[in-house]
């Protein structure tokens, strides 16, 4: 049982280091700042460390005596170590945690609520906790590869948002988010936690323990062979918000070719960290390396520290980062500089909810705001509802429409008379986070090419259970996907207002599909982005226009897309072949398509356009070929189904993209 008092939940917690004391000292700092209070959570803190030459030692003795609460092994004999750490988690401990040195958490968390519900018996089969995902997590470093996300559901709502944990299904995600046996932050039952090493030691041999990196690779290869019974342990846990990100910019380990950023974009960002003292004054730095750890002891010696604010407003879309960030190097902004935010807020019959919308956006950690209402001729209580606000915050500005003008036209109305350089776009129906205009506008002031940033969102209804929805972050991954669906959420975003004045505003002729019709507008002219992080809450109810209007606003973005083709890349496409692509996209049950060969060449010219308007990385390349010959692929066998003759050219089109396909393995 778990729930019978914190006492129970005692956690042993072993952090590996290798010629690294500054960023051990970092990571056991933000550990015991952030996550660990020993008030609330019995932990016990080990370090198991090895250092190369004299000074690391005594960098190492430097840390050992800022933190006596810890208890520091010397490496002599690894696998005999690991296995008398082992042995007294078994003695006293519930929980197994894993860590290693370059580990840097950013943000407090409570980790309890996640611990009484896996040491409850109704949650036996959960496997671990991974404090290192949330739904930030779109791109694999060590793999250099975009990630399947599994399906995010919100498994428990804190008072504070940014204490909630998710819960997955890792068998249906990949690369990271299908990693079961992970030493880099994840937690597992401490008898579990033994059972998976010493499976390792029995599998594998002596040597498969006597190395972290081959402890984590050897018990990833027992849960892919499956010869543990562990591995039918499916359902893990993680925060709804990053909390921790693992700084990779040196490399330690002789094991295995895990690959560490770059050099010159690590050293550009340290020695931007390191080039002003504590107190401003400039520091001469010479012959500074990331990848010589006698150099990082400067760190140490000098009680510089990691900037976690600036980790915490930053978003990445990765574990592992290359930013190495110094507290006297964060960029601040001052409030003169901060720019106005012009919030548009359309709202038609919208009293159910309306206070909650207007309330999140009063309790933003970021104040320099004004919220446009647009009353688009309600007919309920809303104009009240508002009016009582009017009067408490003067950034509250109410516009009344009349006759009804619908969405776009009031969207376009609101955008007339707003003040910011930046606008948001919020409904009434939904709810943002604290954070959100802050995030957004750290972002938009970092990143100049971004014109449009949305987030991911938790979508949320009155009876079912809560799930995310995670956009690619990616621009070249998002205008790939605007061919077949509408990827970015609408009320998520903030926009520059000069990209909306340069493309007219919202196009009004798209009834209930004004915001794809503005994506498909805009790609030709700016970033579109996301922030991999939730800012906004979502509620789904049958009042919804994707819900009421469905059909046509499915005939909307299938117009929109037409037109934009033909206006933009002069390609003329049937409206039809146009909808039966998006219908493919959406899962529709099988149909008769109208041309083939006019669908298969549209996604080949379009995966063209995406790859050649902007630069792109070879990862975002791969992925969207990747997807592009997956989709193809459908095409194929549906031609191949209609008419076998007519199919034959595009089958053998598909086949030069996926040789080795066989014909005869078509209709297994």
């Amino acid at each position: 049982g778990g729930s019978s008092g914190n006492m129970s939940f005692r956690l042993s917690t072993l952090v590996f280091s290798k010629d690294r004391p500054f960023q051990l000292q970092q990571c056991l700092e933000s550990l015991f700042e952030c996550i660990v209070k020993p008030s609330e959570l019995p932990v016990k803190v080990s370090v198991l460390f090895t250092a190369s030459s004299a000074s690391l030692w005594a960098g190492y003795d430097l840390v050992r005596a800022a933190y006596p609460q810890v208890l520091f092994i010397r490496e002599d004999n690894f696998s005999q170590q690991l296995l008398e750490w082992t042995a007294d988690v078994i003695h006293d401990s519930v929980f197994a945690w894993f860590l290693v040195d370059d580990i840097l958490f950013f943000r407090p968390y409570n980790i309890l609520p996640a611990l009484q519900l896996m040491a409850d018996e109704t949650h036996h089969d959960v496997l671990a906790f991974h404090l290192r995902l949330s739904s930030h997590v779109t791109f694999s470093h060590p793999a250099s590869a975009y990630v399947r996300t599994p399906k995010l559901l919100v498994k428990s709502r804190a008072v504070d948002d940014e204490h909630s944990f998710l819960e997955f299904d890792r068998t249906t995600g990949s690369h990271d988010w299908n990693y079961p046996w992970d030493l880099c932050g994840s937690i597992y039952r401490g008898s579990e936690a033994v059972a998976i090493i010493q499976g390792i030691r029995t599998t594998f041999g002596e040597s498969a323990i006597s190395h972290p990196n081959k402890l984590e690779a050897k018990g990833h290869e027992l849960f892919l062979a499956k010869s543990t019974l562990l591995h039918q342990r499916i359902r893990c846990f993680c925060p709804a918000y990053p909390i921790l990100y693992a700084i990779t910019v040196n490399k330690v380990q002789d094991q295995y070719n895990t690959p560490i950023y770059g050099m010159e974009e690590a050293i550009t960002n340290a020695t931007s960290s390191i080039s002003e003292g504590q107190n401003g004054s400039q520091e001469e730095i010479h012959d500074f390396d990331l990848q010589d750890m006698e150099s990082m002891l400067l760190f140490l010696h000098k009680s510089r520290r990691l900037d976690k604010n600036y980790y915490r407003m930053c978003s990445y879309n990765s574990v592992h980062i290359p930013d190495f960030i110094l507290e006297s190097a964060t960029p601040t902004y001052a409030e003169g500089s901060s720019p106005l935010v012009s919030i548009l807020f359309p709202v038609h019959n919208g009293a159910e909810w309306i206070e909650e919308a207007i309330d999140s956006i009063i309790q933003q950690s970021y104040n320099k705001w004004e919220l446009i209402i647009i009353n688009d001729c309600s007919t309920d209580s809303t104009a009240d509802i508002i009016r009582r606000y009017l009067s408490v915050d003067s950034r509250i500005h109410l516009e009344d429409l009349s006759p009804r003008s619908g969405v776009a036209s009031a969207l376009n109305h609101g955008l007339s008379v707003c003040s910011g350089s930046l606008i948001a776009r919020m409904d009434a129906d939904d709810i943002s986070l604290p954070h959100r205009l802050s995030k957004q506008v750290q972002l938009l002031q970092t990143r100049p090419e971004v014109g449009v940033v949305g987030s991911a969102v938790e979508i949320f209804t009155a009876n079912s259970p809560l799930r995310l929805f995670v956009p690619p972050s990616s621009p070249a991954l998002l205008a790939w996907n605007l061919l077949f669906t509408c990827p970015v959420v609408h009320p998520s975003v903030m926009m520059r207002k000069t990209v909306l004045d340069e493309v007219g505003g919202y196009p009004t002729c798209y009834l209930h599909a004004e915001d794809y019709a503005l994506w498909l507008k805009l790609i030709p002219n700016t970033k579109i982005t996301t922030i991999n992080e939730t800012l906004l809450r979502l509620r789904k109810h049958p009042g919804n226009v994707s819900t009421r209007y469905s059909a046509i606003q499915h005939n909307s973005c299938a117009e929109a897309l037409r037109d934009v083709l033909l206006a933009q890349h002069s390609l003329k496409i049937d409206l039809r072949t146009v909808v039966q692509l998006q219908d493919l996209a959406r899962n529709k049950d099988a149909f008769e398509l109208s041309d083939p060969k006019q669908l298969f060449d549209l996604m080949v010219q379009w995966e063209s356009i995406v790859i050649r308007s902007s630069p792109i990385t070879e990862p975002e390349r791969k992925r969207i070929s990747d997807d592009c010959t997956s989709r193809l692929g459908e095409v194929a066998v549906y031609a191949m189904q209609q008419d076998p003759l007519q199919g034959m050219h595009i089958w053998q089109r598909w086949t030069q993209r996926k040789p080795g396909v066989k014909l005869q393995n078509l209709f297994r």
